[in-house]
């Protein structure tokens, strides 16, 4: 689990496909990719095999740890379906990454909750100036997840937790603040530039649970109640029992 609060950038060093196993022909199942870091982020906390970390919002798993002067690589392992829906399955030696390491429960809880599972890519399409801060407006490349987007709800882009402005279609804009463009890699990106996305957790949740009441059966047309006095006939009318074909005495409505 993650908050979508970077804590530092990392640089790819090696990208290695795996070797291809025996029946797969010449198909990869995956690519090895080498990240490395400045040891200030990791000396007083060093990073262990196993651990998850968010690299550019996707959660991966550390598989080794080489430690020198100043800096650490780790590795981890892409699968082929991380490298088709992320967009790290076009990492190079040279990239830069958003980092985040996977948080404690007793942590201060700074973005929102963020678990690394991708949902969707974007496309850089514009950038205005906001006063002091920077305004971004992407596309999402799989437009049915827009459903996911809530206007000021929350929004994770290459791991960093930010805020919906404005939605229409499957266009949104985001604003960037001073700080956030100098501790991450935004100040890097380039119109056209592809990102991952990640839709606030709890909105896919409520999503899915809805689903089934999405299509609500049309109220039924009112049936009118007999004309007559007699109790009786009203308690068991249409109007009275709705469809229910249970006729007890707790059905009786005299008055």
């Amino acid at each position: 689990m993650f908050t979508g609060i970077i804590q530092t950038i990392g640089t790819v060093t090696t990208c290695n496909p795996f070797a291809p196993q025996p029946g797969q022909g010449d198909a990869a199942s995956g690519t090895t990719v080498g990240i490395t870091v400045p040891n200030t982020w990791v000396n007083n906390d060093p990073l262990v095999i196993g651990e998850s970390i968010a690299l550019n919002g996707v959660c991966t798993t550390v598989t080794t740890i080489t430690e020198c002067a100043e800096t650490t690589t780790f590795t981890v392992d892409l699968s082929p379906e991380t490298l088709a829906v992320t967009t790290l399955g076009r990492c190079v030696p040279g990239n830069p990454l958003n980092l985040e390491r996977a948080m404690r429960a007793n942590d201060r809880f700074g973005g929102h909750w963020v678990t690394g599972h991708v949902d969707a890519t974007a496309t850089l399409i514009d950038h205005q100036p906001d006063g002091s801060s920077h305004r971004l407006y992407f596309r999402l490349n799989q437009p049915e997840v827009a459903e996911f987007l809530l206007p000021k709800g929350s929004i994770t882009i290459n791991g960093i937790s930010l805020t919906i402005n404005h939605i229409q279609g499957a266009v949104f804009d985001v604003a960037i603040i001073p700080h956030t463009w100098a501790v991450t890699t935004i100040g890097q990106w380039q119109l056209d530039d592809s990102v991952n996305i990640e839709c606030d957790h709890l909105v896919k949740i409520v999503s899915q649970l809805h689903q089934p009441y999405t299509h609500a059966a049309q109220p039924k047309p009112t049936q009118p109640k007999p004309n007559t006095n007699d109790p009786i006939s009203e308690a068991f009318c249409p109007s009275t029992m709705g469809t229910s074909q249970i006729h007890t005495g707790r059905w009786f409505n005299l008055q």
